[in-house]
């Protein structure tokens, strides 16, 4: 018997589908993001960009989702640009708390619209050796590989709504990419990429389509975690990756790879 995960429900204020519950809500108005945007908030400063709903979980679930060692997680992004740049979230990378040098990956599902996720390495500088634009789809899922930094970017002309997965024991840092004021690349609403002038060096923008393999994922996200949750227990093993950028050291690629699962409906 499939399980079926949970939807938000459209209006001015997301929410919830019946049934299900999280363990925290928050908002990202645009002023939150000044320091990591092409283009300052001006008078839209008060003006929500994202909302996000951590440890979510059905109510028939709700003990066993608590207590997993991984958080189901989603993300409302709106489609209003940011002046010329395209609706994204902070952008952060997730370390392992007391394991310095550590850092876990992350997974990703698209519930609803057309999602860019960006990912890159960060060095001292601030430069960069990879920056990569991973499109994806309604159904679709991709990883991002521990030690790279990321953001959602919503790519479509309606509301993005994005799932993730991530071990509880990881921290979200987003000091290094605010030190850079973002990522290599701002991506415009229109689809064209600028480069981050903060940055001393950027490599080309690689583009693509999801559509590769992440092992050990098989159907949706909410289902895999509520039947088979051993089965995603890797995301909770941390990856050595180089120190952080503010210690002036080099930060390593660790990868990205990404898959289309087959049977996945919006």
């Amino acid at each position: 018997m499939s399980v079926l995960g949970p939807r938000v429900r459209q209006g001015p204020r997301p929410a919830l589908s019946r049934r299900f519950v999280a363990e925290h809500e928050g908002r990202r108005r645009y002023a939150d993001l000044a320091s990591v945007a092409a283009v300052a908030p001006g008078r839209g400063w008060r003006r929500v960009q994202y909302w996000t709903f951590a440890g979510v979980s059905d109510i028939g679930t709700v003990g066993q989702l608590r207590e997993s060692s991984l958080s189901y997680d989603l993300t409302v992004i709106t489609a209003r640009p940011m002046g010329w740049e395209a609706p994204k979230t902070r952008g952060h990378v997730h370390t392992a708390p007391g394991l310095p040098g550590m850092s876990y990956p992350e997974l990703y599902e698209v519930l609803e619209g057309h999602a860019g996720f960006f990912v890159q390495d960060l060095r001292p500088g601030p430069r960069a050796t990879v920056a990569k634009l991973i499109e994806a789809s309604a159904g679709q899922v991709v990883l991002v590989s521990a030690g790279l930094h990321h953001s959602t970017l919503n790519l479509g002309s309606t509301r993005l709504v994005v799932a993730d997965v991530i071990c509880r024991d990881s921290a979200d840092e987003y000091e290094e990419l605010e030190a850079a004021h973002g990522l290599a690349y701002y991506i415009r609403a229109d689809g064209g990429a600028e480069v981050n002038p903060r940055y001393r060096s950027v490599p080309d923008l690689e583009r693509s389509v999801a559509g590769g393999q992440v092992p050990d994922v098989e159907g949706s996200l909410y289902e895999q975690l509520v039947e088979r949750p051993a089965s995603l227990e890797w995301l909770c093993r941390p990856v050595r990756s180089a120190p952080a950028l503010t210690r002036d050291t080099v930060k390593r690629n660790q990868g990205t790879g990404f898959r289309s699962p087959d049977g996945l409906t919006d």
